[in-house]
């Protein structure tokens, strides 16, 4: 991505953010859950994300994804700086932190220039700093059809699935149900080059709500991995 578009990605990002208070902007920080069944609380970000003026936003393990009409090209990426725990019964009161250990965007990026430095950026959704708000960091990554399963993936061939099952050679991974889609359009190679840079880099949750589709080709639209 130019630095110029981020540029003026990041003074619209700031231009919202500065509508929020300084709590809301705290709360950027932070995935919410129910200190009783450890499940993360629905909606907690909403009232925020309305007031950022988003067209939606989704939520992960480790960030918070918004979507921007203004920026129909991209999402924009906030990593989390853990888990706060709330007693529902009792105001919604914070009773436990846990702080990651990774900024999880910045890993993705990472494995971004690797994928570059790889030629196999092709199956990675592009991803780019874009700046630093107070202590909020805002990263911005190549928009894709998420619902791939229901849109753009015709089932592979069967001569795809077995050249995967040589590639795989037995190993279970996650990334192995999309190595068929990717010998289809980038050649069994580049599966192979796929297939090894995921085993030799550790990328992990690799489940069908982290990929998708870009004008037809397949994309990893999440590959941070997860691991606290």
């Amino acid at each position: 991505m130019e630095r110029t578009y981020l540029n003026d990605l990041f003074d619209f990002l700031k231009g919202r953010l500065d509508m929020l208070t300084s709590d809301e902007v705290n709360q950027l920080h932070w995935r919410y859950e129910d200190e009783y069944d450890e499940c993360e609380i629905e909606g907690w970000h909403e009232d925020i994300v309305d007031k950022l003026g988003c067209t939606k936003y989704a939520l992960g393990c480790s960030k918070i994804v918004l979507f921007f009409d203004e920026y129909p090209d991209v999402v924009v990426k906030i990593p989390f700086d853990g888990v706060r725990s709330v007693d529902y019964e009792n105001d919604f009161e914070v009773t436990n932190q846990r702080t990651f250990i990774h900024d999880y965007c910045a890993d993705e990026l990472d494995i971004w220039h690797e994928a570059v430095n790889a030629n196999i950026e092709e199956v990675f959704a592009e991803e780019a700093y874009v700046g630093m708000y107070h202590d909020l960091s805002l990263y911005a990554a190549e928009r894709c059809n998420m619902d791939y399963r229901y849109t753009e993936l015709s089932a592979p061939s069967e001569d795809s699935k077995e050249k995967a099952k040589k590639i795989t050679k037995g190993i279970y991974s996650e990334v192995n149900e999309y190595i068929p889609t990717i010998i289809e359009q980038h050649g069994e190679e580049f599966a192979k080059k796929v297939f090894k840079f995921i085993e030799e880099f550790d990328i992990n949750d690799l489940h069908d709500g982290n990929v998708g589709f870009k004008c037809g080709l397949f994309k990893f639209v999440d590959y941070s991995s997860y691991d606290d």
